[in-house]
């Protein structure tokens, strides 16, 4: 009797640490939260150039850490954000983190007309930064980055 009592007792428990139970965020879950400059260049694997405005930023995370940010820095700016960041050419064209940002305070990615793109995301290597970035080309003299980033 006293190993089912103890069946059940570890069963109950692995239920609920596992998120079987009602509760809508189980235990390990994270939701969005706000993120600050540091966050989006240690989880990007980016440094931000002088300048640059961070217009928004959110990570969720347990074990890993995902980050959706959007910058805008100067046009100016942009060949030295690429190089600091060990980051390819931009595709042009490429709409690679589109899809991961909802139109939301006036920033709406798909309303981007010129725009290049990074996709390190899809074929990370080891070692390397699970990141892809769509750069908005519209502005006259900035340039408007969203950027799709986690840890592993």
């Amino acid at each position: 009797m006293r190993r089912i009592l103890a069946a059940l007792f570890a069963t109950a428990a692995l239920a609920t640490t596992m998120g079987c139970s009602d509760d809508p965020d189980p235990v390990g879950a994270s939701k969005r939260q706000p993120a600050d400059a540091a966050e989006v260049e240690h989880v990007g694997g980016v440094h931000l150039p002088s300048g640059t405005k961070l217009l928004y930023a959110e990570s969720a995370g347990f074990a890993d850490t995902d980050l959706w940010a959007v910058f805008r820095l100067p046009t100016t700016a942009l060949d030295g954000f690429l190089s600091d960041g060990k980051l390819p050419k931009p595709v042009p064209g490429l709409r690679t983190a589109a899809d991961s940002f909802t139109a939301r305070d006036g920033l709406d990615p798909k309303a981007a007309v010129t725009v290049s793109g990074i996709d390190e995301y899809t074929d990370a290597k080891p070692g390397t930064y699970p990141r892809m970035m769509m750069f908005d080309l519209d502005q006259p003299g900035e340039v408007t980055v969203y950027l799709r980033a986690e840890t592993t």
